[in-house]
């Protein structure tokens, strides 16, 4: 129910207690910790706790010098948070299977976002740029949280090893959604959804060709005819349907301007924003001015009503608020992960060289530092590496 919940768990929000997920989230960790206490026993912590444990604790205690006490307290306890609750998912998804189950939930979850964004394309509600969204939200909020299910359902479409992942209409469910969520991710017209669908794409090519071309022991019970002409629909009717969107809903132009803003160095409004913080990041840059103090911290660069809402950028993120510590200590999490899917020699690891270069690209342009999604991926290519499987 938790991983249900993450790709949509801003559209509900409950007073006093926060978003859907936080609330589902407590009880989880609440019927786990009475679970822990028959069972007496707890999984050993993985490196990835130890390293977020630490970055936990640096935000925390940047609270001394933190430029704004209150966004601190409010960004460490969502670090508390998301450390908690990955402590409750490493002690209880064990095995492949449970794994896969983890990752059918999550594309369960995306779907409802996935008919959110088409209803309000039916409904014509759009966003003052001429987007499409789900619930309210930034646009690319949900292309992010829609782009990260497209390899796990075609995964779960292509590969599965759990019983009942591996039954033909649950893998027509999962390979249903890499279409429609193609689409809705072009109604959001969000860049950075496209390069994560992009990065899907190859990686689906990639892991179809490895298990129903090249092996010719696939358990998978489809001939190569079926598979052609299967195949050949597919891609025919995703690529009319978001042929179709560009078309009617006048799309396109949003995209035809990004080669000039790559060339501009604009990047869409985020370098006026790099450059501020990079000039901040000079004022202290051991330390930083506290955690969660990237908004104050820049303001004093933009005029009134103009200030940013995030770094887009989770470098210069940490940067600002944490110093070169917080960088380094970032790294280094990102570090562990690369070494973990290098070495790991597992039937996931094409997903995680998938997954990763897709976050890569997020943490690079939007920022994301305090995002459950990411660490959750990071704990699975832990999990699933070399020994971490029981």
């Amino acid at each position: 129910m938790l991983i249900f919940t993450l790709p949509w768990r801003g559209a509900v929000q409950f007073g006093g207690i926060g978003t859907i997920g936080r609330l589902v989230g407590a009880v989880v960790a609440a019927v786990w910790g009475i679970n822990m206490l028959f069972r007496r026993e707890v999984r050993i912590l993985s490196r990835l706790h130890l390293l977020l444990g630490a970055l936990v604790c640096l935000s925390a205690i940047s609270y001394a010098w933190s430029i704004a006490p209150g966004q601190t307290l409010g960004t460490t306890l969502r670090y508390v948070l998301i450390l908690g609750i990955l402590v409750v998912i490493w002690d209880l998804y064990r095995t492949d299977a449970a794994i896969e189950y983890a990752f059918f939930a999550y594309v369960i979850g995306a779907y409802l976002v996935v008919g959110a964004v088409f209803y309000n394309f039916l409904l014509e509600s759009v966003v003052h740029t001429s987007r499409y969204t789900a619930f309210g939200l930034n646009p690319n909020i949900i292309a992010r949280m829609l782009v990260l299910g497209t390899p796990l359902a075609g995964y779960l479409a292509i590969r599965p090893t759990a019983p009942l992942l591996s039954l033909r209409v649950v893998r027509g469910f999962n390979l249903a959604y890499v279409v429609l969520s193609a689409v809705a991710i072009t109604l959001t017209v969000a860049r950075q959804g496209l390069i994560g669908l992009g990065i899907s794409f190859a990686f689906l090519a990639v892991l179809g060709y490895q298990e129903w071309i090249r092996d010719p022991d696939s358990s998978i019970p489809l001939s190569r005819t079926t598979l052609a002409v299967g195949t050949g629909v597919l891609l025919v009717v995703g690529m009319a349907a978001v042929s179709l969107v560009i078309i009617a809903t006048n799309l396109l132009t949003r995209l035809l301007l990004t080669p000039m803003e790559v060339v501009s160095g604009d990047f869409g409004g985020r370098a006026p924003i790099w450059e501020a913080g990079m000039e901040v990041i000079s004022q202290r840059p051991l330390l930083g001015h506290g955690s969660g103090t990237f908004v104050p911290a820049v303001e004093p660069f933009f005029p009134e009503g103009e200030v940013p809402v995030a770094a887009h950028n989770a470098f210069i993120q940490l940067g600002v608020e944490l110093g070169l510590v917080g960088i380094v200590l970032y790294t280094v999490i990102l570090v562990v992960i690369a070494v973990a899917i290098y070495r790991q020699h597992t039937r996931y690891r094409g997903l995680w060289v998938c997954l990763v270069a897709i976050l890569f690209v997020f943490i690079l342009i939007e920022g994301i530092v305090a995002n459950i999604v990411k660490y959750l991926i990071f704990m699975f290519v832990l999990a699933t590496a070399e020994g971490g499987i029981e």
